[in-house]
């Protein structure tokens, strides 16, 4: 569960402290996902044109992303990671430079988010 903090009504402070189950990891949860959004963690591999290299190179995708120069001079990024929404998002920024390799879960993510957009024009 996920909360906004600028939309909690009437905080209190408490003189209990907080606690979380234990084996519980924020770091780990949180490297899961690219954003705030859980699901089941995939391989993601992304390939940019050589045009926007250097603006996609100084992107952090992940903590734990590999980046290399392929011979034709596009960008490949690859993690492991969910929040495909979130992720669809921030590709919009690239526009037409950005191939999505895998998951297919992706790909069918931004194909929506690509729809849901163009029905809006």
């Amino acid at each position: 569960m996920l909360f906004r903090l600028d939309r909690v009504a009437n905080p209190e402070v408490l003189n209990v402290p907080a606690w979380a189950d234990e084996g519980f990891d924020l770091e780990e949860f949180a490297a899961q996902s690219f954003g705030v959004f859980q699901e089941e963690p995939e391989d993601v591999v992304l390939r940019f044109d050589s045009a926007v290299h250097d603006e996609a190179s100084v992107f952090e995708f992940h903590q734990e992303q590999e980046t290399r120069t392929l011979a034709d001079g596009r960008l490949e990024v690859s993690f492991c990671s969910g929040g495909f929404v979130e992720l669809a998002w921030h590709l919009f920024r690239w526009g037409g430079g950005v191939e999505i390799v895998s998951p297919e879960v992706l790909k069918a993510t931004m194909r929506e988010q690509l729809q849901k957009a163009a029905a809006r024009l």
